[in-house]
């Protein structure tokens, strides 16, 4: 649970970051190509719309029920 909470966490900081700015640097110095790029990012969404179909599942199984509480 900690490690999808630091995924999440991660994902969302880093958010920040994005700038053209940032990216033009980073395809200037980056050892991958554009198009690999492109691809991991491309997979990277397909992994976070498998997370976010569970979390959505996961919220109407437990609709109405609270199992547990994290503060």
């Amino acid at each position: 649970m900690k490690r999808l909470h630091n995924i999440f966490a991660s994902a969302t900081l880093d958010f920040d970051y994005i700038c053209p700015e940032c990216v033009d640097v980073y395809i200037r110095k980056s050892c991958m190509s554009v198009k690999s790029i492109v691809g991991t990012i491309d997979d990277q969404i397909e992994w976070l719309n498998k997370l976010k179909r569970l979390f959505i599942d996961g919220e109407k199984l437990f609709e109405g029920e609270q199992l547990w509480k994290v503060c």
